[in-house]
């Protein structure tokens, strides 16, 4: 047996106990992992496009960019219990997307550090299911330090152009420190999100840790352009409010979060994200199934050829704004769009008209 670990089962074991005992909290408690998922009341379940697959490691599959981010905060503003992160995360054509991530929480006398590597594949073209495999690492000061392996199992789907759901589990495995009968936090989490427009979101989050009470988490993002996002978020358990912003600059980002808290000081967390790559998404070739201009939801839009984020909100805010399109050359009137482009997206594209299934082009 490793010295390290030795001398931890002893009395590192009852220096465990008194973590876990006070405030009635365990090691590696929840805490939010991106100023994203802070601003957003932790309600990321059934969310898509992210690098939050701490909380669902299907999210990794609606990714459309490779992602770098790094975060910072303090729990309730207080010097020694700060939190770092770094995660990385980037789809593929053909093997699914991957996600790695660490995070250090603590100080010398008490630290916590997680890493791990998540994996994301498409069950079927609106069901995604991920996995994830998380290194925990104990540390107290003279008694040595202690590790566990947990793993992460998660599921989300598009059941509707506006709706998404999602359900993951956390440390499925039941993983506990060595020598010890603590470990790792097990929960459940189920969560539904909402598009009711293309500039904002709206999710809800349901939390059953397996030994703890049931929290509510909600959260609501909205984007004023391409370069501006503001969220607010609501939850219970503790009962915590949030609000957050976004700010984007060509695949560049700041993000930053404030939280409450009832009782403590409340914590700012900040995060600075680069994306960059391409969409690999498969891409429509002649003879495919071709896209309704009037139907087409915001995912359907990104994946025709030359169509980005920026593109697809364009579109479907001039379809919002001005009624359905009553021929595919009204694309043409979208702002930003060259006719360059428009020669792309046409063959891809068709108009289905009420009262015959004749398609228009």
């Amino acid at each position: 047996m490793p010295k390290k670990t030795r001398r931890f089962s002893a009395a590192g074991g009852c220096a465990l106990f008194l973590v876990v005992a006070v405030g009635g909290q365990a090691a590696f408690e929840e805490k939010p992992f991106s100023a994203r998922a802070a601003g957003l009341g932790e309600a990321m379940t059934a969310l898509q496009e992210g690098t939050d697959f701490f909380y669902n490691p299907a999210q990794l599959r609606t990714l459309r960019q490779g992602e770098l981010v790094s975060g910072y905060t303090r729990l309730f503003s207080l010097p020694d219990l700060a939190q770092s992160s770094l995660a990385c995360a980037f789809p593929t054509r053909s093997r699914g997307s991957w996600g790695m991530s660490a995070r250090q929480f603590g100080n010398s006398m008490y630290r916590e550090q997680e890493f791990s590597i998540a994996h994301s594949v498409f069950l079927s073209s609106p069901v995604a299911l991920g996995y994830s495999f998380r290194l925990y690492r104990l540390s107290l000061s003279r008694y040595g330090s202690v590790s566990a392996l947990g793993m992460d199992v998660g599921v989300l789907g598009r059941f509707h152009p506006k709706v998404s759901a999602g359900v993951s589990f956390q440390n499925v495995n039941q993983p506990n420190f060595s020598n010890t009968t603590e470990g790792p936090p097990q929960q459940m989490r189920f969560g539904l999100a909402f598009r009711p427009v293309p500039m904002s979101q709206t999710s809800f989050d349901l939390v059953r840790p397996v030994a703890g009470r049931v929290s509510l988490r909600a959260g609501q993002e909205m984007r004023g352009s391409s370069f501006l996002s503001v969220r607010f978020g609501a939850q219970t358990e503790p009962n915590r409010f949030s609000v957050g912003v976004g700010l984007n600059a060509r695949g560049i980002l700041l993000d930053y979060a404030y939280l409450t808290h009832p009782f403590l000081e409340g914590q700012h967390h900040v995060d600075l994200v680069f994306r960059w790559g391409k969409e690999p998404s498969p891409r429509p070739a002649e003879g495919d199934k071709t896209v309704d201009l009037n139907k087409a939801a915001f995912d359907e839009l990104m994946r025709l050829p030359g169509v980005g984020r920026a593109t697809a909100e364009k579109i479907l805010r001039f379809r919002e704004e001005n009624g359905p399109f009553q021929k595919t050359e009204d694309l043409l009137r979208v702002p930003g769009m060259s006719r360059r482009a428009f020669l792309k997206i046409h063959p891809f594209m068709e108009i289905a008209t009420d009262d015959s299934p004749l398609k228009t082009r």
